[in-house]
């Protein structure tokens, strides 16, 4: 955030200095400027806006079951014949993989909160 608003300063100081130093000579087609400090505050603020998000707290039951409807998904989908029994492998897999890091991640989050 401190590099955000750095950019933001900076960047309004430099225009600042260019339409100055623009109205100084008299120089009347200015609107570029603006359209930069649009710009660069419409960046900026989107980045602000990433970092204010706060962490939404997700229990595990509801990540468990979250897993279940993906594999009920799965399996139903193979007995329509719409996955194919490769394409469920590969599938599950993903899943495993996606729990295994959320399992990671709780434990992470149990060590530093304890």
């Amino acid at each position: 955030m401190e590099l955000n608003n750095e950019v933001i300063d900076s960047t309004d100081k430099y225009l600042d200095d260019v339409l100055r130093g623009r109205l100084l000579r008299k120089q009347s087609n200015n609107q570029y400027i603006n359209l930069v400090r649009r710009s660069i505050n419409r960046y900026c603020s989107m980045v602000r806006h990433d970092y204010n998000k706060q962490a939404v707290f997700v229990s595990s039951d509801l990540y468990i079951q979250a897993f279940q409807q993906e594999y009920n998904f799965i399996q139903r989908g193979v007995s329509r014949g719409v996955i194919t029994p490769e394409m469920a492998t590969v599938l599950y897999d993903e899943i495993n993989q996606a729990q295994s890091l959320q399992l990671q991640r709780t434990q992470q989050l149990q060590i530093i909160t304890s």
